[in-house]
């Protein structure tokens, strides 16, 4: 005849074992889970990240497409320091092309933008002369504050460098995403043509464009020629 044996005391450390393993298996495992966690939330904050460079990325561009559109529309005006691009003041002054009253101007300032996902956005840009060398008509440098051409170089009347600057702030942190482009003056009135007689049109020529004054070309029409007693009418003559 068998007779099991019944020993406490083994029955009892193996017992004692068990939870000791229980009570290790949870505190790794809750290190994991916390490790999982923080590693989901890392991928969440980059993805929304990822939705604001994005957002920024696309108001970068809109504001860049509004200075070329302000720039061909008014780049450069004798009498005000707010009426062009190239009389605005630059860096480090930052400024903004808004819509007022239906036409694009410039103002001093960011401008504010909320697309819904949780931040605001402040779009702006900054504005820089550049120098041209004189032998290769190369850009040579952009302006910074209180900086000038060297003596073989000289400055563009007719470019600017524009870097503009959409920045938000998320969780505490700010970010920011620049984006720069040489805009250069094109299709705006070198002078404003009061009318076609040549001795009342205007001669105001913006300083640094060609003009031929060997042979005094001014392109005005012989007024003998038209017919401009009617105002927004101009009749040729036969």
């Amino acid at each position: 005849m068998h007779y099991l044996r019944f020993n406490a005391k083994h029955f009892f450390s193996r017992k004692g074992q068990s939870l000791i393993e229980i009570l290790l298996a949870v505190t790794v495992g809750g290190i994991l889970l916390v490790g999982v966690v923080s590693l989901i939330n890392i991928v969440l904050q980059s993805g929304r990240q990822n939705v604001f460079f994005q957002n920024a990325a696309l108001l970068n561009q809109d504001m860049m497409d509004k200075v070329r559109s302000y720039a061909e529309r008014q780049w450069y005006c004798d009498t005000e320091t707010t009426c062009g691009l190239y009389n605005l003041s630059k860096t480090p002054d930052i400024h903004s092309v808004q819509e007022v009253s239906g036409i694009l101007e410039a103002v001093l300032g960011a401008l504010v933008s909320d697309l819904g996902d949780g931040v605001m956005y402040a779009t702006s840009f900054v504005l820089q002369n550049v120098c041209r060398d004189d032998t290769t008509d190369v850009i040579t440098i952009n302006l910074g504050p209180s900086q000038i051409c060297s003596g073989n170089e000289t400055e563009d009347p007719s470019t600017q460098f524009v870097t503009v600057i959409t920045g938000w702030t998320f969780g505490g942190q700010q970010s920011s995403l620049s984006l720069s482009s040489y805009v250069t003056r094109s299709k705006n009135r070198v002078f404003h043509q009061t009318n076609w007689d040549a001795n009342g049109g205007s001669q105001d020529y913006f300083p640094g464009n060609p003009r031929d004054d060997v042979n005094d070309q001014y392109w005005y029409a012989d007024p003998g020629a038209f017919d401009f007693t009617t105002s927004g009418e101009l009749k040729l003559k036969l």
